[in-house]
């Protein structure tokens, strides 16, 4: 948005209430009820506008204002709504990418798997356009993988180039192909031989992929027949996508509100949940994002599990200094830039959003320990990160020898081993 800078210099109590109504719109968005009445200024209405576009959310936003008959600045409002026609025409090119897709699947006897955000839009979202994306994820068969990237192919898409990890990681060890479309509007497509991959996964947890496969429920997209993971399944994943994956950085809030869309439409066993995430080693992760989740939203029945998966207080403590129920560790990301850009203040270029997120840089891998559940995986961890196993770094350096070995653990050091980046999904 391009805002004329004020003379007078934005507060952080301006974000702060912007922040809090932005709260209070998600969540009434997500139990489907109206919005009381709304007081601010013109100035945080223009800085929700722009939080809201920033975390993906502006049709969010806008449809619950339209729906809680709530009268913005008029500016305001005709920004808002631009945003929410240009996702839906976004909206409708992918679609039409997405049935293309769907069909080459077809045609050579695949029928794929969604998961993340291609299956959420079309099963808890209200209206699609609500979930913002730019990649589709499709969990395909290790027999399927060649042939389905083949089938990609033959409508035009290619191998990605631009990325940190080489492609015999990827292809490889990993089994996971990101395939991009040549003509415009398509987007990207990650076929993955694993529903969740990673080496946090790989040394610290027990997840058994084939049950997962065993559980999947049938899903009409386009049209036509596909499978998507089970609710349980869909609740774990999602939980360690967000903690895991994304260090609870990247697309927090939207990922949040898929977690409390997810437990509000599914009929969710929380037993279940609880007995799976422990058996799997994954408790902590699941926990944070499920009481985040909650207090987000609220999520009915969901409060034994929740007791049951709960880490030990003084792992509660450390956690705390990255995460709290109102979400400062998101917004963070986002003061520096918005008071720049709504002041006359001159931006740092020392300070920016990247260097506020909680857990970039060495400060990662504490989190990402302290999300293990055992002392004796955080000890895995520890060694495997420091000295990986020879066939992983092989297949990320080309070599494991001596030297290659230095020159990965000055990197784990540094906190510069970070992977390729992550695409919305």
């Amino acid at each position: 948005m391009n805002v004329e800078r004020r003379e007078k210099g934005y507060t952080k109590e301006d974000f702060n209430n912007s922040i809090d109504i932005l709260l209070r719109l998600i969540k009434d968005w997500v139990n489907g009820v109206p919005t009381a009445s709304v007081h601010a200024s013109d100035l945080q209405w223009e800085v929700l506008s722009e939080l809201a576009w920033r975390i993906d959310l502006t049709s969010v936003v806008y449809r619950q204002l339209k729906a809680s008959n709530i009268h913005a600045p008029e500016q305001v409002m005709v920004n808002l709504k631009n945003r929410y026609l240009n996702e839906s025409a976004n909206l409708m090119k992918r679609e039409a990418a997405l049935a293309r897709v769907i069909q080459a699947m077809d045609g050579q006897g695949i029928v794929p798997v969604f998961f993340k955000g291609a299956a959420f839009a079309y099963t808890i979202y209200p209206d699609s356009v609500c979930r913002t994306m730019d990649d589709i994820d499709l969990w395909i068969s290790e027999f399927d993988m060649v042939p389905a990237q083949k089938a990609l192919e033959r409508i035009g898409y290619v191998r990605k180039e631009e990325r940190t990890q080489p492609l015999r990681l990827e292809g490889g060890y990993e089994r996971e192909v990101q395939m991009i479309g040549t003509w415009p509007g398509t987007g990207l497509v990650e076929l993955h031989g694993f529903v969740l991959a990673g080496g946090w996964m790989r040394y610290t947890t027990a997840i058994d992929q084939d049950s997962i496969r065993e559980r999947l429920v049938p899903l009409e997209v386009q049209g036509r027949h596909a499978l998507t993971l089970s609710p349980e399944d869909a609740v774990i994943q999602l939980a360690l996508h967000i903690a895991v994956s994304h260090q609870m950085s990247v697309h927090m809030m939207r990922s949040l509100m898929d977690a409390a869309l997810l437990c509000r439409h599914s009929c969710i066993d929380w037993e279940l949940v609880a007995r799976r995430a422990l058996a799997w080693k994954v408790a902590t992760a699941t926990w944070l994002v499920l009481r985040l989740a909650r207090d987000m939203a609220g999520l009915a029945g969901a409060d034994t599990a929740l007791q049951r998966l709960a880490p030990p207080r003084w792992k509660k403590r450390l956690l705390s200094v990255w995460i709290n129920s109102r979400g400062d560790w998101l917004w963070k990301q986002h003061w520096l830039s918005i008071r720049s850009t709504f002041s006359n203040e001159p931006r740092n270029p020392s300070m920016t959003e990247r260097n506020a997120r909680p857990a970039h840089g060495p400060l990662r891998f504490v989190l990402q320990l302290l999300l293990i559940d055992h002392a004796a995986d955080v000890c895995r961890m520890v060694a495997r990160g420091i000295w990986p196993d020879r066939v992983w770094l092989l297949a990320r350096c080309g070599k494991a020898d001596i030297p290659a070995r230095l020159n990965y653990l000055g990197e784990a050091v540094s906190g510069r081993v970070v992977g390729r980046k992550k695409s919305k999904s």
